[in-house]
Formats: structure tokens, C-alpha cells, sequence
């Protein structure tokens, strides 16, 4: 049997309303607390959302392509010098690709790790600054 709003029911909406009225006033005067400061005076990772975005992107991608770069580095010497097809009489042996290999690995395997590194870097500067927007004014 269906007896009628319940009286309680209001007032709690009454007081939810009101927590949220204070809720927003309060926010309010907090932004213009934020808008009336000096940017020192916001710490030292005051770095805007936008600028460590920008920052973020451009160490990933800087990353991708550190890597990039560094296999293309460790297969060019593996074909040898020149571009295009060779023909059977120009082809380099197994010795000789297993040497340029083993010269230029290590140095490439420190780059891409290199690499690796920055696109971290990037992705974790990336993803402070999506998940942080309120931080930073």
C-alpha cells in the first residue's frame, strides 16, 4: 500500500541542495583564490596542462622515434652500403653481416632502450596531465 512521499525524503533533499549551493559557492571562491595568485606562488610543477601535454607528446614521440632510428641504424649495416637491389656478385657473405651486425648492436640496443625511456617519460607526463587538470589552474 502506497502511502505518500515520506516527509524525510525532502528534507534530506532540502539539505543535499544545500551542501551543494556551499559546495559551489566555495569552489567558486577557490578559483578566484587561484586567479588572484602569482604563479611562483603555485609550487614548482605549476607547469599549465596544455605545456606538459605538449611536453608529454613531444617526448613520446621523440621516443618512437629514437627507436625507430635505431633499428634502421642496425638493418642498413646489415645491407651494406649503397641502396637498391644487388645483384648475386655483390651480395656480402654471412661473415661479413654477422661483423657489421655485432659492431653497431650494442650501441643501437643502448639508443632504443634510450628511446624506450623517453616514451615512458612521455606517456607518464601525458598521463599526469589528464588525469590532474584541476592541479594546475
Amino acid at each position: 500500500m502506497w502511502v505518500g512521499p515520506n516527509p524525510g525524503c525532502r528534507a534530506e533533499l532540502r539539505v543535499r541542495g544545500d551542501d551543494a549551493l556551499g559546495m559551489a559557492a566555495s569552489s567558486a571562491q577557490d578559483w578566484r583564490e587561484r586567479a588572484t595568485r602569482a604563479p611562483s606562488d603555485l609550487g614548482p610543477s605549476a607547469v599549465q596542462p596544455p605545456t606538459r601535454r605538449r611536453l608529454g607528446l613531444a617526448l613520446l614521440i621523440g621516443g618512437l622515434l629514437t627507436i625507430v632510428v635505431a633499428v634502421l641504424v642496425v638493418l642498413e649495416s646489415a645491407n651494406g652500403p649503397g641502396t637498391g637491389p644487388k645483384s648475386f656478385a655483390q651480395r656480402r657473405s654471412y661473415d661479413q653481416v654477422k661483423v657489421e651486425v655485432h659492431r653497431t648492436y650494442p650501441l643501437a640496443l643502448l639508443a632504443a632502450l634510450a628511446g624506450l625511456g623517453l616514451a615512458m617519460a612521455g606517456a607518464r607526463v601525458l598521463g599526469s596531465a589528464a588525469r590532474d587538470p584541476e592541479v594546475h589552474p
